[in-house]
């Protein structure tokens, strides 16, 4: 055997050793340790008879009053845990009733969210959202047609102007050169007039 595997082996040995040790120092006693080790105490302080193990009357008493005890320890215990439980349950309950009503208001505010009031109307969002912008759509159709209609119509209402201001300016030309045409036609008249006077 190498060191190693000596070192190992001598290393178990004492552990179990310790733990032997351990197990064979542990007090046994009956008025602490758990109700277990109550009863390895009354049994390996009992003398025996024959094959039967005598017991002390007072330890017997004392243990039983231990068990008793922990018994009774148990049972409060038990209905600690049974009230601590119907608690727990109506805190549960009340706790799913809040969730439920707080369900039923996000069920709420998703729809409310979801839909929008038009004109007295609950509408879903999308087809509000559509409506809206077909609307949009229309009036800008509308306006676009109406700024076409009003260029046009100022185009016209520019040209017919001017052709207004030239039929004016051939007007006053030819009022002018008709009253020229009269007044010379006036002197021939008169010249003439005053030709047959002299003769």
């Amino acid at each position: 055997m190498n060191t190693t595997t000596k070192q190992l082996v001598l290393l178990a040995l004492f552990t179990s050793l310790l733990s032997f040790s351990q197990a064979d120092t542990k007090e046994l006693s009956l008025d602490k340790g758990s109700i277990n080790d109550q009863f390895d105490y009354v049994i390996s302080k009992s003398s025996r008879y024959q094959n039967y193990k005598v017991i002390k009357y007072t330890w017997i008493n004392q243990l039983k009053a231990h068990v008793n005890d922990s018994i009774s320890k148990l049972k409060s215990d038990l209905n600690k845990s049974k009230q601590e439980i119907i608690s727990q349950k109506q805190r549960f309950e009340a706790l799913q009733v809040k969730l439920d009503t707080a369900n039923s208001n996000l069920t709420t505010t998703t729809n409310e969210k979801d839909n929008v009031t038009f004109l007295g109307m609950s509408l879903k969002k999308n087809l509000y959202k559509t409506i809206m912008w077909s609307l949009v759509s229309l009036l800008t159709m509308g306006l676009l047609l109406f700024l076409y209609q009003y260029k046009k119509s100022n185009e016209i209402t520019k040209r017919t102007l001017q052709n207004y201001d030239e039929l004016e300016t051939e007007y006053s030309s030819s009022k002018t050169r008709a009253l020229e045409r009269e007044q010379v036609l006036n002197r021939k008249l008169q010249d003439e007039l005053n030709k047959q006077k002299k003769n």
